[in-house]
């Protein structure tokens, strides 16, 4: 079934991230648009693998399955992993793994930001917050409050009831709070300050 696909995909996709080697193997849009079966996506002779390389790839093809049905059926007990922890590996992983040409890694951020976007406005700001809390990287924080920036403004402006904008304000907060605080890894100064 499609949930049981990406149950293991995504699980995967987390176990390779977090037992992430770097070695010189370039990731690029060829790649990408190849399929899981394609032996130049996954090569068979690699006498190191290159484990975050190898996870992107996996996150790329199986993007596809995202859905608002198959999110809400990770409600359940259903779901055999973290998206809390997986979406943070793989925006940490694309500033920190060497090897992923440009234009790839600006596809793959639109993936992870599309597979974020296919959950309800509730967990998905709940998820923004836990990847705002617990990455360390400004490029990453950056892009992640430009991500909610953008969704909260569209939750503002079709909202009517007054309990509901002041459940967005104090969204809003928290993540303003949490943008903030903390320790960052400057990549490039600008990322946090212009979101």
């Amino acid at each position: 079934s499609k949930l049981r696909r990406v149950n293991v995909l995504m699980r995967s996709c987390y176990v390779l991230l977090c037992n992430a080697e770097v070695t010189p193997n370039v990731v690029n849009l060829g790649d990408l648009a190849g399929g899981l079966e394609d032996p130049q996506v996954l090569p068979q002779a690699s006498p190191s693998p290159c484990y975050a390389q190898r996870a992107l790839l996996v996150f790329a093809a199986s993007a596809t399955l995202f859905s608002g049905a198959t999110l809400a059926a990770l409600k359940s007990s259903t779901c055999r992993w973290h998206p809390k922890l997986l979406f943070r590996k793989v925006l940490d992983g694309l500033t920190s793994t060497d090897d992923v040409e440009h234009k790839a890694r600006g596809m793959l951020f639109q993936k992870c930001s599309l597979a974020m976007r296919a959950f309800d406005w509730t967990p998905r700001s709940e998820l923004y917050l836990e990847i705002i809390t617990g990455s360390r990287v400004d490029a990453v924080i950056g892009s992640v409050v430009t991500l909610f920036k953008d969704d909260w403004w569209g939750e503002v402006t079709k909202t009517q009831k007054e309990s509901e904008l002041l459940e967005l304000r104090l969204q809003l907060l928290k993540v303003l709070e949490a943008t903030l605080a903390g320790e960052v890894q400057i990549i490039d100064a600008m990322d946090t300050l212009t979101s």
